[in-house]
């Protein structure tokens, strides 16, 4: 009998194991191929469902550029293009773990007190493939980072306000791919400490002064991509305007996001039949269907 019991054990034990190497070989294929990266390093989903959409993280305030309400008012763009935004005014939340859940950083608003903790994590982030999309007044937060200013490509000095086009001086980068021209009141920007390693799309022409407004950038492996267009709802209410921040997140996710589809698929419809269980009869009992 216990020979019986010691053979019934190891049998079964075996059988445990090849259960278990089949379960983790299937889970770590899996893992191996959810994240490709491309030639340029920016981490690159596999071509299944998770790439249908690129999520993005974005970092607003509570302070007068309303980043909640401005975010709000394209939520239901961005979802068309298939682009989910999650929302935080929590600082916290930028960890390296949390970060890279998303494909692009986005960050709107004035902040200050970059912990060191948070410098690093944000740096580590876009080096190894994120990217970074930082509009308007987020030149003007955590100033006090050098590390984060030369990130961003400079940081902000001063402004005044006026209604203006911008001139584009790369107008064959992707950035600029089906993006209209457009006019809008805004704040005139003008930005210090500017890193020269950068590539200026375009700028804002006043007199003989022509003051960098978009430009890109690499750091690492990951992407930049900063605009100073942005304070109210005259700016972010234009078609224009929406379009350049698509572009700059898809460009900042890396190459392979720039082309590809997000539109979410059309739902159809068609004719169908639900089974019908007449009441009190046995179960198991259908009639016609309805």
């Amino acid at each position: 009998m216990d020979k019986m019991n010691r053979s019934l054990f190891s049998s079964m034990s075996a059988s445990f194991l090849i259960l278990f190497l089949l379960l983790f070989s299937s889970c770590a294929s899996t893992e191996t191929q959810s994240m490709q990266r491309n030639m340029e390093g920016s981490m690159q989903p596999s071509m299944t469902d998770e790439s249908s959409h690129l999520n993005i993280l974005f970092l607003g305030d509570d302070g007068h550029h309303q980043p909640e309400q401005r975010i709000h008012s394209v939520m239901p763009y961005f979802a068309e293009h298939g682009m989910h935004i999650h929302y935080t005014d929590r600082q916290t939340d930028l960890t390296l773990q949390n970060l890279k859940k998303y494909d692009v950083f986005m960050m709107y608003g004035n902040r200050t007190g970059l912990s060191q903790e948070q410098e690093t994590a944000l740096l580590t982030y876009i080096h190894e493939g994120g990217g970074f999309v930082a509009v308007h007044s987020a030149s003007a937060s955590f100033n006090d980072s050098d590390a984060f200013v030369n990130l961003v490509g400079g940081a902000f000095k001063s402004h005044g306000t006026g209604t203006f086009r911008t001139r584009r001086l790369e107008s064959g980068h992707p950035v600029f791919q089906g993006v209209p021209d457009f006019e809008s009141w805004d704040e005139t920007y003008v930005h210090t400490k500017h890193n020269p390693d950068k590539t200026v799309l375009s700028v804002r022409v006043e007199g003989n002064h022509r003051e960098p407004w978009t430009w890109v950038r690499t750091h690492g492996n990951g992407r930049v991509f900063y605009t100073a267009w942005g304070h109210n709802d005259r700016t972010w209410s234009q078609d224009g305007f929406r379009k350049l921040l698509d572009r700059g997140i898809r460009w900042s996710a890396g190459n392979w996001a720039l082309d590809a589809d997000f539109t979410l698929p059309e739902i159809t419809y068609g004719e169908g039949k639900l089974p019908y269980y007449p009441a009190g009869e046995p179960w198991g009992t259908t009639g016609d269907p309805i």
